[in-house]
């Protein structure tokens, strides 16, 4: 299985930084850190091969500078491209052939977070359906391409989705 990155030794947890806090400033805090559309960075990706993104119970999404993809052991990838606050565009592409190929959702997809018992939850929403949902396990940062400071990952856990 392909690796997404070179995680550094620990992840941050937002649990654990939610206990401290009320649940308000935390939620807010992680929206504008993570969610917000910057015009440095404002693509999350995750590696794809396998349909590992769609398969897997852990996802990582790491936060890009515009589109120096990282050098992985991956070729496929699932790209989150936002176009403002809490909105993005859904990519599938594939990097390692000469030219990109990419796929995309017409439709802007939206991610809606909340919290609840010091927890921060995603829910993946387009045309008004939730299309998947992850709690927020923490963040980690991997190695940039182009960039002396390293990238922002998302560490989430794919949930099921209620019937």
């Amino acid at each position: 299985m392909a690796e997404l990155h070179h995680a550094n030794e620990s992840m941050h947890s937002i649990e654990m930084e939610a206990k401290t806090m009320e649940d308000g400033p935390i939620l807010k805090k992680f929206i504008r850190n993570y969610l917000t559309y910057r015009e440095d960075k404002y693509i999350y990706i995750s590696c794809n091969e396998d349909n590992q993104f769609y398969d897997a119970d852990t996802v990582r999404m790491q936060r890009i500078s515009k589109n120096y993809y990282p050098v992985w052991a991956c070729c496929q990838f699932v790209e989150w491209r936002l176009v403002g606050d809490t909105e993005f565009l859904w990519s599938d592409l594939q990097t390692c052939q000469e030219e990109v190929q990419r796929s995309y959702y017409l439709s802007v997809t939206e991610l809606k977070a909340t919290q609840k018992h010091g927890s921060i939850f995603l829910s993946i929403i387009r045309n008004g359906v939730i299309i998947d949902r992850f709690k927020v396990l923490g963040t980690e940062e991997a190695d940039a391409r182009y960039r002396q400071h390293p990238d922002e990952v998302m560490v989430l856990l794919r949930l099921p989705l209620k019937q």
